[in-house]
């Protein structure tokens, strides 16, 4: 009898739990979808100056707009060009080659075209090991990248530091007057527990694995691309403008993408 009368009243909590689970199981897809929205909705920033690299050519005061020499072809240019990267110019990755970033303003002026544009990778000796050759102009401002193409050689190695710089070429003759921005660049192994956590997880939420070990260049990557196969996403165009508010660019966050066609470009040494 103690018996029967326990299990009569375990009764109504049992029926209440699973009343529970069949209301979640019968939810609308949107509810689902925004309650795990819900759980995305975490931070993006990550510890950006994560990163030291080499004491060498760095500009004292950390990231920089793109400026020239005076007296350069495209003035009206002049700390326009920005690199998307953290304020110290610093950055970690786990690619092989991984994608970087500028917004790059209007070059073209009413009486000359757009000017082309070069991407250099040096080692931490200044040697360069890699070189874009000329890049193609582009016809309207915005977010423009960059990959380096598998068949310029060697990946990054795992724990060196690389300096890259991105240039406008104003004037071919003269590159004197080339507006350029640089940075550094670092890539870090990926650990196990790292891949695995890359493996258990749709490529929607990446970016945010990515931002809690400060990966800076994958966090960005990963989230652009997100942004262009599904523009018009209120979501991730509120977490784009958060990463880039969390290293003071939120003013870049309506800015376009705009295309850049790849060039093969040139190995001067092997990576």
């Amino acid at each position: 009898m103690a018996r029967m009368k326990y299990c009569l009243q375990l009764l109504p909590l049992s029926l209440a739990l699973s009343l529970g689970l069949a209301a979640t199981a019968s939810l609308p897809i949107s509810v689902r979808a925004q309650s795990q929205e819900t759980a995305l909705s975490q931070s993006i920033a990550g510890n950006w100056n994560a990163f030291n690299p080499p004491n060498r050519g760095l500009p004292g005061e950390g990231r920089q707009e793109g400026g020239g020499v005076r007296g350069g072809n495209c003035p009206n240019i002049q700390n326009k060009l920005i690199p998307l990267v953290p304020a110290t110019n610093m950055g970690l990755t786990i690619s092989e080659r991984p994608t970087l970033y500028w917004y790059v303003p209007e070059t073209a002026g009413a009486d000359t075209a757009a000017p082309e544009m070069e991407f250099v990778l040096q080692d931490e000796d200044g040697k360069e090991v890699y070189n874009s050759g000329k890049l193609p102009a582009v016809e309207r401002a915005g977010i423009v990248s960059y990959t380096m193409p598998a068949k310029a050689g060697k990946s990054l190695e795992v724990g060196k530091n690389y300096q890259w710089f991105f240039s406008i070429i104003c004037n071919p003759e003269d590159r004197s007057g080339d507006v350029r921005v640089q940075g550094w660049i670092k890539r870090v192994e990926k650990s196990n527990i790292l891949a695995q956590k890359l493996e258990a997880v749709s490529e929607n939420e990446r970016p945010f694995i990515y931002a809690k070990e400060s990966l800076w260049f994958d966090t960005l990557s990963s989230l652009a691309q997100l942004q262009m196969q599904n523009s018009g996403d209120e979501f991730l165009s509120n977490k784009w403008e958060e990463l880039l508010n969390s290293v003071s660019l939120g003013n870049l966050a309506k800015a376009p993408f705009v295309n850049l066609k790849q060039s093969s470009g040139s190995t001067s040494s092997n990576l």
